[in-house]
């Protein structure tokens, strides 16, 4: 299938006369005469400058739309290809329409495509109050535009027509009320509530919104004429009209491929006979479940081409737990919605495995947040997934986003392979902030044992976590934007963890890039920390005392038995807090391919894995590689970061830490 993405520049006339292409400047002074773009040499000098990438930034619009390699989307804004000439890259297998109502800038475009070798970019002109898609989409995109859109509502409700496609959905990009030093006046701003109510008159619902901005919104609908599936016990081959209550006995090897839509399940009352994390064991907590898989072979599945045409709003805090479930199977479908239980000792996740064998692959988990007033309760909210006693999980190739809690936990007994994924808290919520990066990306804890294998851990309170008595190998793993550590071996006061932590890539932390506690030697041997890149850590002045968090340096050794290795790591432009004794920084050019110090192979073999390389690490410090060239572009690397950037310092955890 070929997915398509469509562009669109909206300029309008409304009431006043203000033109619809302020997006694309930082702040015209004329909002009130139409401006006719008819020189689009000289706009692309407004609209593709760099002062625009500092605060559009465009990597993270990216991120959130989550494009595939054959989207059709439809982006309403593209003028000379701001946007177009992204996505037409990130759409290899796709196509890109830029529409616009100005025939020079449709000129422009495909001019530009020509210029760029960019063959699936094509500008074709539209009309104001009617996009003229050429057929059906699935996401259409609409950048500081929307508030020039008149009869919006009508406009939206004729535009569901060509959103056909089983995950399609319109995302909206636009300004934060208020008077900011970019983007339209107040008085042309619409909040995001006010969108969002529009959308529900139009017949759309939200799905997810992000904050990832500094000074924009970003929200994306869906058509609420999207079926939605309610469990039944009927109709249990074929076509699946919905799940069936899993309380009975399933045959081994029943098999549920579920057809595109959407499945809202009903939760129902559980007692967890055990408690995951709680120094008592045996204790019974109160929860609730969505769905609960038990037997042998059992498969559910989705029947489309990406997860995310068949979605699963579990509405409980064990959304779909497998419990005694013997080499099962959750495949290519998306688990969201989850609610956060009253009792802080649940240990809830979007999925729930105790004493079974599952396989979760292709997958996307995403928003399970729960009532902001519960998770502030129970400071706990809603993991990714969990790994309960007697689990035995191979997690690969999911996208594991927005989550409440850890993205992946495990506790006592739980083992996991963990290979391929993209873990992303994306809001980088912590303390009392409610939302999604609250928690860790990976915790390993009690005596859980877990193999992780490049995988992308970003924008959370914690990356990876070794805790207690937890065994884990961890290798050529990306964890950056992390807002306090990149990779913990604790031992808390208690324990003896076991970790190979060797070929990784921490990049972007506010407190130590790996912290290193364990006080006991003997066996089990402990391990080693070596050939890791550890780069720009250290960042927030908040942790410079090392009671917060660790010593506040690129590796903190608080306390190393014999026997644990740690060397030939390398490190690059991190900070340290000062009267702080750390091993000193290398330069630059140990990152270049072929340099004395193998940093610079890592870094090019790494930048070219298919889940890693969207890491916003290998494109600020490698660039694109051109053409299988395996020089990285370390010059506008250093040149961008030639001090160090302050982002890091400007985050400000409120309440717990």
């Amino acid at each position: 299938m070929i997915r398509v993405i469509l562009a669109f520049v909206l300029i309008v006339v409304v009431a006043g006369g203000a033109p619809a292409a302020d997006e694309k400047h930082p702040r015209p002074d004329d909002h009130q005469g139409h401006h006719r773009f008819e020189d689009a040499e000289k706009w692309a000098r407004v609209f593709e400058s760099e002062e625009r990438d500092a605060w559009q930034k465009p990597e993270a619009v990216l991120d959130f739309l989550e494009l595939r390699p054959y989207d059709i989307v439809a982006d309403i804004g593209s003028a000379t290809g701001y946007f177009p000439v992204r996505f037409a890259r990130a759409v290899s297998d796709g196509k890109v329409y830029g529409i616009d109502i100005e025939p020079d800038m449709v000129r422009f475009l495909n001019e530009r495509a020509e210029r760029e070798g960019l063959g699936n970019l094509e500008s074709i002109l539209g009309g104001p109050d009617d996009p003229k898609l050429p057929g059906p989409t699935d996401l259409v995109f609409i950048c500081n535009t929307y508030h020039h859109i008149e009869d919006r509502v009508a406009y939206f409700r004729r535009l569901v027509r060509r959103l056909a496609r089983p995950r399609a959905e319109v995302v909206i990009v636009d300004f934060l009320p208020g008077d900011l030093p970019v983007g339209p006046p107040p008085a042309m701003k619409l909040s995001a509530e006010e969108v969002i109510e529009e959308f529900r008159r139009a017949g759309y619902r939200l799905d997810r919104q992000s904050r990832a901005l500094p000074y924009q919104y970003m929200l994306a609908f869906v058509p609420r004429r999207r079926p939605v599936h309610r469990p039944s016990a009927e109709n249990l081959e074929g076509r699946i009209e919905g799940l069936i209550d899993m309380l009975g006995e399933i045959p081994a090897g029943t098999r549920y491929t579920l057809e595109s839509g959407e499945y809202e399940l009903s939760s129902s009352y559980y007692v967890d006979s055990t408690c995951g994390n709680c120094e008592v064991q045996e204790t019974c907590v109160d929860a609730s479940v969505g769905l609960t898989i038990s037997g042998i072979g059992i498969v559910v599945e989705g029947n489309g081409v990406e997860p995310g045409e068949v979605v699963l709003r579990t509405n409980a805090g064990y959304g779909i737990l497998f419990e005694n479930c013997e080499s099962c199977t959750l495949r290519n479908l998306t688990v969201t919605g989850g609610v956060r239980d009253r009792d802080a000792r649940a240990t809830d996740g979007a999925v729930v495995v105790k004493n079974s064998s599952v396989q979760i692959e292709n997958c996307v988990v995403r928003d399970n947040i729960g009532d902001s007033a519960i998770v502030a309760e129970t400071v706990v909210g809603i993991a990714g997934i969990v790994g309960r006693e007697g689990a035995r999980l191979e997690i690969a190739g999911n996208r594991i986003m927005r989550n409440s809690w850890d993205g992946i936990a495990l506790y006592r007994g739980a083992e996991a392979t963990i290979e391929r994924n993209r873990i992303d808290g994306v809001d980088k919520a912590s303390g009392m902030k409610i939302g999604g990066g609250r928690g860790v990306a990976v915790g390993v804890t009690w005596d859980a044992k877990a193999t992780l294998h490049r995988n992308w851990m970003t924008r959370y309170w914690k990356g990876l976590g070794i805790f207690v008595d937890a065994e884990v190998e961890a290798t050529e793993n990306v964890v950056e934007e992390i807002l306090t550590w990149g990779i913990a071996y604790w031992d808390a006061g208690r324990g003896r963890p076991v970790a190979r932590i060797e070929r990784n890539i921490i990049f972007d932390c506010g407190a130590c890039g790996i912290s290193i506690t364990r006080a006991e030697a003997g066996d089990p041997a402990p391990g080693q920390c070596r050939e890791n890149l550890i780069v720009q850590t250290g960042q927030n002045p908040k942790y410079d005392d090392p009671d917060l968090y660790c010593i506040q340096c690129p590796i903190a050794v608080h306390a190393a038995p014999a026997g644990f290795e740690i060397g030939s790591n390398w490190l690059v432009r991190n900070r340290r807090a000062k009267d702080t004794s750390c091993e000193s920084d290398l330069p630059l050019d140990v990152m270049l391919p072929g340099s004395s110090v193998p940093a610079g192979d890592l870094l090019f073999d790494l930048s070219h894995v298919a889940s890693l390389r969207r890491a916003r690490f290998f494109r600020e410090w490698a660039g694109a590689p051109e053409g299988g060239n395996r020089a990285p572009l370390l010059e506008r690397a250093a040149s961008s970061l030639a001090s160090p950037p302050d982002s890091m310092s400007e985050q400000t955890p409120d309440g717990i830490d």
